[in-house]
């Protein structure tokens, strides 16, 4: 299940790391229901992920410039999808009630409007073709970020994700990913690198260090695999660390 959520800002402007602002805003909306205690007192994988659009100007520095509409308003698209429609339904009954968020007097998000947006992935298909809304991050077991393009990206990403489902009762089996070619002979994947920044209590608290910073990879990606394992990866997104925006995609 998804939601567009048009928000506004007062200020045409956003630090690089806005992500953290959503994490924050999804955790408020869940304070007081069931949910709040699985996802954020235990260390539960959360089955909805989020990406956000930006109207950008320019960038300078850690600063986002956004562009204004018309009217000389700044209004940007938050788009998230869950895997579970209870937290889904929950989620759009608290935003309806909690429609401002002031996250560290950095960023305010004032709600305008929400609207539910139908699955597009078509029901039955065992091969699907997704564009990154958000980033894709996937770590082997040493933490080491892989790349779509290494051999090894199929296996630990498959292994990343049957860990995943098993723990939130989804019924997993393995999936065929590969990044898509530029073009039909071209020896370019479809691909490229960037790097998210973050801004944790925790990391900052533990490490010194004010940002966290983590490479991952936005383009096209083909996958095949049982329907219902392609559907539930559509919902919840793709790879690590969805719930703090990466691995929202889209069918195309």
């Amino acid at each position: 299940m998804r939601f567009s959520i048009k928000l506004s800002l007062p200020e045409p402007e956003l630090p690089i790391y806005y992500r953290t602002a959503f994490v924050s805003y999804i955790k408020k909306l869940l304070e007081g229901t069931p949910y709040f205690d699985l996802y954020y007192n235990r260390k539960f994988p959360k089955p909805f992920t989020f990406a956000v659009y930006l109207p950008i100007k320019t960038i300078i520095g850690n600063k986002i410039l956004l562009k204004t509409d018309q009217s000389g308003e700044t209004f940007i698209t938050w788009n998230v999808s869950f895997a579970d429609p209870k937290l889904a339904i929950t989620f759009a009954s608290e935003i309806l009630k909690k429609q401002h968020h002031n996250w560290r007097n950095e960023i305010e998000l004032q709600l305008k409007e929400i609207k539910p947006v139908e699955d597009k992935i078509p029901e039955g298909t065992t091969k699907v073709v997704f564009k990154t809304l958000s980033p894709i991050l996937i770590r082997d077991k040493n933490k080491r970020v892989v790349e779509p393009t290494d051999p090894k990206f199929e296996e630990e990403f498959n292994k990343v994700q049957e860990r995943i489902f098993k723990t939130l009762g989804f019924s997993y089996s393995w999936v065929k990913i590969r990044p898509k070619r530029c073009e039909k002979k071209s020896t370019f994947y479809c691909v490229k690198k960037v790097v998210v920044k973050l801004k944790l209590a925790k990391y900052e608290k533990e490490t010194q260090k004010e940002l966290l910073k983590l490479p991952a990879y936005e383009g096209i990606f083909e996958l095949k695999g049982q329907p219902e394992v392609l559907k539930k990866l559509y919902q919840k997104g793709l790879g690590q660390r969805t719930a703090e925006g990466f691995g929202m995609v889209e069918v195309i």
